[in-house]
This record gives C-alpha cells, sequence and structure tokens, in this order.
C-alpha cells in the first residue's frame, strides 16, 4: 500500500495478536477509503475516551505522565510543548500548541460522541478504535471523524525507521 502522505509503501500482513491501547495503525481512511492513515489508537472497542482540557482520559485515567522539554518545530519555526504519555505501559510523547489555546475544541459533535462544555466523551462502539495523532493540536483524528471500524486496519506499525 502507498501512504500519499509519507511518500512510502507499508507492508500489510493480518494482524496476529490483538490491538492495544497505545498501538499505531495504518487504516482506510473512514471518509475517503482509498487513502490510507496512521494514528495511535487509544480507545478499544467499549472504552470511555474523554479529550478535556486537551488532555485524554481514557476509562477515567489520564494517559498524560509529565512535561517534558519543549519541542522546537523547524517548518513553523515556533517552541510546542510537549508531554510523556503512558497507554498499558506503552509510552509516548505528544505535542501541543500552547499558543493556540482553542485547537482542542474544534471537536466532532457526532457519531455517538457527547460534546458539553469543552469537553468531549465517547463510548468506543463494538468492532470500532478510537485513534488520535501524536501532534494533538495539528492531527485530523477520531475527534473530527468519528471511529475507524475493525475492518477498515490494514496492520499495526511495528517499526519506525529514521
Amino acid at each position: 500500500m502507498q501512504h500519499p502522505g509519507y511518500g512510502m509503501t507499508l507492508a500489510s500482513r493480518p494482524i496476529s495478536a490483538p490491538l492495544r491501547r497505545g498501538d499505531i495503525i495504518a487504516f482506510d481512511f473512514p471518509r475517503d477509503p482509498t487513502q490510507q492513515y496512521l494514528k495511535r489508537v487509544v480507545g478499544l472497542p467499549g472504552d470511555k475516551v474523554q479529550y478535556r482540557e486537551r488532555q485524554l482520559f481514557v476509562n477515567g485515567g489520564a494517559t498524560r505522565v509529565r512535561p517534558l522539554d519543549a519541542y522546537f518545530e523547524p517548518d513553523r519555526l515556533e517552541a510546542m510543548a510537549r508531554f510523556e504519555n503512558s497507554l498499558d505501559g506503552v509510552r509516548f510523547d505528544t505535542l501541543l500548541n500552547e499558543t493556540d489555546p482553542g485547537a482542542g475544541e474544534r471537536l466532532v459533535r457526532e457519531h455517538g460522541c457527547v460534546y458539553e462544555h469543552l469537553v468531549q466523551t465517547c463510548e468506543v462502539p463494538p468492532g470500532h478504535y478510537f485513534v488520535m495523532g501524536d501532534n494533538r493540536d495539528n492531527s485530523y483524528d477520531s475527534r473530527f471523524w468519528g471511529f475507524v471500524r475493525a475492518g477498515h486496519v490494514l496492520g499495526k506499525v511495528v517499526r519506525i525507521m529514521q
């Protein structure tokens, strides 16, 4: 499969292990299945995912562990806040653009999600996943277009080469 945004070919194999929170997956984009996306799984079927005050909570638990040194975005010539996160033992960093305090407020209000008082809460339906990008303010993800059907998952990302 050719990933249009990254100019690389992704190998696809049947998923031999269940998906876990924290996995990065390749999937057919729900709004245009001719495009493939890569995102991090943050919600499994039955999970309650909540995004409030620009932080992610899964089943009531915060995923953010601690702040880290800022990340300098060379393309934009600006620093972004960086945080260490953990989901089911998988550690990863996320970025926030603190110069755009309203960035996290542009969220979907459909697909079984409830949006009240700047808080988005979604219960992940059976056979679906809730995915997010790690650059939270610059990611078109489940907060905007809803869930990824299990049948659209192409595979897990098992290695990233620099």
